[in-house]
Parts: C-alpha cells; structure tokens; sequence
C-alpha cells in the first residue's frame, strides 16, 4: 500500500505496555484479512515483466500479507523491472554513445533504478527490508522471553 506506512509491532523503539503490544498484534493481524492477492498478472505486461511477476509472486504470497490491494505496486515493480532489463540491453546493443551524444537509455535506466529500489523496499523484496523485518522479529522474540520472565 502506498499510503503512510504503519510501524509493525517490531519495529517499534519505544517501551510498549502489553495492551499496546496486543493493539499491535490485532492490527497486524488485519493485514491478513484483505483479500487475497490474485496470481493473474495483468494481461498488458511486457514480457519481461510478465517473467518477474511469474517469479516473484509465490515468494510474497508465502512470505508477506499481500493483498489484492497492493497488485498496482507490484506491477509497477514488475514493469519498472522491466524497463531496467530493457534499457539494459540497448545500451549492451548500442553502446553507451549513440551519434556522438549519451544514450538516453542511461537516464532512463537510472531513473528506473531509483523507482525500483523504492518499490522493492514497499513490498518487501529488497534484502534491507527483508533484514529489517528479520531484525525487528528477532526483537519482539527477546521482549517476549523477558515479559514471560518477568510474569
């Protein structure tokens, strides 16, 4: 979703009294309460992000609450994958000069980059997020061993 991002339970710094943490962990479990989201790519994707999407899929439906309300995101991200391995491949066939001028292919790939960085970072697929989450679930772990400690 690409509205303000809520903090997850874990990755909350600050001290959390047992009924916040419960608040949390209703909120977070509405998450996966959306609808599920539905594997059939957009029938107008570009091949290549067609592909991506094919591969990319199963790994966020096993590993994250995707709904059917994040499938723009992930199109974007796919196509915007796209458009980086085309670029990609022009440059490779045309070179880096095209008629003694830069090949527009550069900027187009290095805006493209920027947009993809931000989008994996949004579904979780960039390996920062991914360790974020890790990090954070390791944390809620300890919190939890020291509350039941402490009860």
């Amino acid at each position: 979703m690409m509205s303000r991002n809520v903090k997850a339970l874990g990755d909350m710094t600050k001290h959390l009294t047992n009924e916040e943490k419960a608040q949390r962990r209703d909120m977070e479990k509405a998450l996966n309460q959306y609808s599920k989201l539905d594997v059939t790519p957009p029938e107008w994707l570009t091949d290549y992000a067609l592909a991506e999407w094919n591969r990319v899929t199963p790994i966020l439906l096993e590993e994250t609450p995707i709904s059917e309300l994040d499938k723009g995101l992930l199109t974007a991200y796919c196509e915007t994958y796209s458009l980086i391995k085309t670029c990609t491949l022009a440059i490779k066939e045309e070179g880096t000069v095209v008629d003694g001028k830069e090949n527009k292919n550069l900027r187009l790939r290095e805006k493209a980059i920027k947009d993809l960085r931000s989008l994996s970072n949004d579904l979780g697929l960039s390996i920062s997020s991914r360790a974020k989450l890790a990090l954070n679930q390791a944390r809620e772990n300890e919190d939890d061993e020291i509350g039941d400690l402490l009860e």
